[in-house]
């Protein structure tokens, strides 16, 4: 008896707790049903509000295009006058313009024009002072060369006076220099006629390597005297140096052709040497 009473409240339990679980499901079906509506509720007002701001962006468009074409009809009913004075007014300005770019170019051209007749002056200038520098150079070169002609005569002079000396004397003493050659290599190291006249020296009294040296200083120091280039060449023959003396010899004749000695003598040293 008190079991069927207890089976029977655990049936009425089991009832009741399934039907407080068919309550809840409904109550959130109901909730759910609630938010889906308020959810479609929101979306609509969102579409209704974008649609009343497209038609409000429609109408200001709208009304901005008719005000931009009533602007546009307005201003193409302005009156033909006052275009063409606009015209006139940007020819005007094209004119000046143009015109005022022709005085900065003649300006440019005056200016440049300006510079060229400065830089051509300044040109004139330094041609004239170089031609005037030059001139100086040139008058001091000349007076230089005519300064040393006058020493070099002189030496000439004072060593032909030496020679001729030398050449009465014959034979002075072995080893001895004419004082007066000796001064003349003191005064000038490098004069021709001094060497020259030492090798002749050397030469009278059989020291040919001594006149060769002399001779050989003598045409280094005067290069286009062809009597050095012969005396030097007997200094060479002198010493059986054949081939030397030829080529003094033909030097001597390639300065001077014709000259006399040293064709006799060219002649005398291609035979010794067998032609």
């Amino acid at each position: 008896m008190k079991k069927a009473a207890d089976d029977e409240a655990a049936r009425q339990a089991a009832d009741q707790a399934a039907a407080q679980k068919a309550a809840a499901e409904q109550a959130a079906k109901d909730a759910a049903a609630a938010q889906k509506a308020a959810d479609e509720a929101a979306a609509q007002k969102a579409a209704d509000e974008a649609a009343a701001r497209k038609a409000e962006e429609d109408a200001r468009r709208k009304a901005e295009e008719e005000a931009a074409r009533r602007r546009q009809a307005d201003e193409e009913a302005a009156s033909e006058d006052a275009a063409e004075a606009l015209r006139k007014a940007e020819e005007e300005r094209r004119a000046q313009a143009a015109e005022e770019k022709k005085r900065a170019a003649e300006e440019k051209k005056r200016a440049a024009d300006e510079k060229k007749r400065a830089a051509d002056e300044e040109k004139r200038k330094a041609a004239e002072e170089k031609r005037r520098a030059d001139a100086e150079k040139q008058a001091a070169a000349a007076e230089e060369r005519k300064r040393r002609a006058a020493e070099r005569e002189r030496t000439r002079a004072r060593c032909a006076g030496w020679s001729a000396r030398a050449t009465r004397a014959r034979r002075p003493a072995m080893g001895r220099r004419p004082q007066g050659y000796q001064d003349a290599l003191n005064l000038d190291g490098g004069s021709a006629g001094a060497l020259a006249g030492l090798s002749e020296v050397a030469f009278q009294q059989s020291q040919f390597a001594e006149a060769a040296r002399f001779g050989e200083r003598a045409v280094r120091a005067a290069p286009r005297n062809a009597d050095y280039r012969v005396r030097l060449g007997m200094a060479y023959f002198k010493q059986s140096q054949y081939p030397a003396a030829r080529v003094a010899w033909e030097e001597a004749l390639r300065i001077q052709p014709g000259h006399p000695t040293a064709s006799k003598y060219l002649e005398i040293v291609k035979k010794r040497m067998g032609g």
